[in-house]
């Protein structure tokens, strides 16, 4: 989502994870990375000024934590989508979920079964996934926390925090289909 988590989460593990032969040129700057296939690698932010990234052609965008981004639908619809139209580019979505937002709403629509969403596919990984994260580490955290955040930040499950009447109320246990026009209903 800024600039500043793209050089400080991302930027040393990018340039620990390319060979060396790899690499044309950097600029660290400008987090900027020049393959010598000509391929070219740039972190970049959309907090502050998400028009900043207009007008590139991309091929392969990858958008990490995802929930946190501000203004998203500005971002995706009006921004970066444009981008991946002459090159017919591709996205990934990454992050931890955060309440039932844009993140969600994009998750879903890889669950989806209706024919406009047929190229969209969505996955959930857990911590206890991740096999650079110690089992027992995450042990310890859960035994820290309160239930709900564990299972936010550690089991990738959307949670909903705010305005519940009911804890224990979930979309999935607790609620029916919308009823369709044309039903006896």
């Amino acid at each position: 989502p800024t600039y500043q988590q793209s050089k400080s989460i991302m930027w040393e593990m990018l340039k620990s994870f390319l060979p060396a032969h790899w690499i044309k040129s950097m600029k660290e700057w400008e987090l900027k990375i020049e393959l010598t296939n000509g391929c070219r690698i740039e972190l970049k932010g959309a907090d502050t000024e998400p028009d900043r990234l207009r007008g590139v052609k991309i091929d392969f965008l990858i958008c990490d934590e995802v929930a946190f981004f501000k203004n998203w639908s500005v971002v995706w619809n009006n921004v970066l989508r444009p981008t991946l139209i002459d090159s017919k580019g591709s996205a990934i979505f990454i992050s931890t979920p955060l309440g039932y937002n844009h993140f969600y709403d994009l998750y879903m629509k890889g669950q989806s079964e209706a024919p406009e969403d047929a190229e969209w596919s969505s996955y959930k990984f857990t911590s206890y996934d991740n096999q650079y994260l110690d089992p027992l580490e995450i042990d310890k955290a859960r035994a820290e926390m309160d239930e709900d955040t564990f299972q936010q930040e550690f089991m990738a499950e959307f949670k909903k925090y705010t305005g519940l009447v009911f804890k224990y109320f979930t979309r999935e246990r607790n609620s029916i289909p919308p009823i369709e026009s044309g039903s006896n209903w």
